[in-house]
């Protein structure tokens, strides 16, 4: 199930690449992609404007309502048919972000990651975490910041693609979804790459240039669990240095997830920790 932040941040990128791309979709697509009946995706949209009329009614390839005729976009009718299948308007989305991922790396002289953003996605009927007081946490490589359901890497190092960004976040990411796992349980804590912001440091002169960024896919989570709990502050990752991830651990932490999830019993995954 998609959280509000994430139906915004897809809906932000479906427009982008649609207005980019010049093509319309059907609210049956979007609606498929952010988890919303068709009904609510105009109202979801929010009031009639150019960037918007490229979502459209099936039947006639129109935006649904009354629209004036400035509030449509330039061109609205002169593409291709309605992108009706969601799946196809999820790689459109991709391979437009791929395309202007790869034309502003290969247009700047000195790329650098700024910052990676993260999501944290959980099981909003077994956890919730919007009520989490802001939290910021230092590390040799980065700066972590964490509000709002939003975690944010500040590189105190320099990393010329995001690529090599994510590489070096990794080992602390999978750490801090292992310790809030064991705290909260499955499902609980899980970050998903959101976005990145990459400057050019040495612009060619006279060609100025706005921070770029890029995004990425997030994904959703199945729920099934009834007990919420509101923790008043983010879980916190281990201090750098403390933990040593083991195939063993591992295996061990896995199954564990299995029995709080319901998906082993306690009997075999008891057996499975004394045998590792």
């Amino acid at each position: 199930m998609m959280d509000d932040l994430e139906r915004k941040e897809w809906t932000r990128r479906v427009l982008a690449c649609l207005n980019h791309e010049k093509c319309r979709c059907t609210y049956g697509a979007l609606a498929r992609i952010l988890g919303l009946a068709n009904q609510g995706v105009g109202r979801h949209l929010g009031d009639p404007r150019p960037e918007t009329s490229w979502v459209v009614l099936k039947a006639t390839g129109q935006p649904g309502g009354d629209w004036a005729p400035d509030r449509l976009a330039e061109g609205l009718c002169d593409g291709p048919e309605p992108i009706s299948c969601h799946e196809e308007l999820k790689r459109l989305v991709t391979e437009h972000e791929s395309d202007l991922m790869a034309h502003d790396a290969d247009t700047m002289n000195d790329p650098h990651v700024m910052h990676l953003e993260y999501c944290i996605v959980c099981d909003p009927k077994r956890i919730d975490w919007s009520a989490a007081e802001a939290v910021v946490f230092e590390d040799d490589d980065f700066t972590v910041e964490v509000k709002d359901q939003r975690v944010l890497f500040r590189f105190k190092t320099h990393y010329s693609s995001e690529e090599e960004a994510k590489s070096s976040v990794e080992p602390y990411r999978r750490n801090w979804e292992f310790t809030a796992g064991l705290a909260y349980g499955p499902d609980a804590f899980t970050l998903r790459f959101s976005r990145s912001e990459i400057i050019d440091r040495d612009p060619t002169p006279g060609n100025t240039k706005t921070p770029k960024f890029f995004f990425s896919l997030v994904g959703d989570l199945t729920l099934n669990l009834d007990i919420i709990f509101v923790p008043a502050r983010y879980s916190g990752p281990p201090a750098s240095g403390t933990m040593k991830r083991t195939p063993d651990i591992d295996s061990m932490y896995h199954r564990y997830l299995g029995y709080r999830a319901g998906r082993e019993p306690f009997q075999q995954w008891r057996i499975s920790v004394w045998t590792c």
